[in-house]
């Protein structure tokens, strides 16, 4: 989850954050957004306090991201926006006080520019795997197997297991 750095500095920020915090009264989580703190940890109940960028209706990551909060039986936060392109939502997180789910190579690029931090929390099952499909008979051109050839060494150096 990414949250954008310095978020809670905004006057838009600290209105949601004051009149959210006044409804269900989370002072640790404020406290520790406004210190702007790389690897943030957070509760359920600190996630529903913005609004989030879910993906697409009929997908696996929105039923992942129903059922964080379904399965821990909090109410779900309020998701005005949903969609599937990661550039629209790179642009919408550091612009405003949007939480979505994004790997970190997703958004690296805003990290690394320090315009979002993650936020680390006790909702499990957050990790997800994603992986190339090719038919039996696929016969790559040679820039396909580069490609294939350079997403294995990718993985096989983060220690991810191939399952051919």
């Amino acid at each position: 989850m990414w949250i954008r750095r310095g978020l809670a500095e905004s006057r838009r920020a600290r209105s949601l954050l004051d009149s959210k915090a006044r409804a269900r009264n989370p002072p640790r989580f404020r406290n520790r957004l406004r210190k702007s703190t790389p690897g943030l940890e957070v509760s359920y109940r600190d996630l529903t306090l913005y609004p989030w960028i879910v993906a697409r209706r009929a997908s696996g990551l929105l039923d992942r991201w129903q059922q964080l909060f379904d399965k821990a039986g909090m109410e779900r936060p309020t998701a005005p926006i949903q969609c599937g392109s990661v550039a629209l939502i790179r642009g919408v997180l550091v612009r405003s006080d949007f939480l979505t789910l994004l790997s970190p190579d997703q958004v690296r690029a805003e990290i690394d520019a320090g315009q979002l931090i993650e936020i680390k929390s006790d909702a499990p099952d957050t990790a997800r795997t994603i992986g190339a499909i090719t038919r039996r008979d696929f016969y790559p051109t040679k820039l396909q197997r580069l490609f294939l050839e350079e997403l294995r060494a990718v993985a096989k150096a983060r220690s991810i297991p191939e399952n051919e």
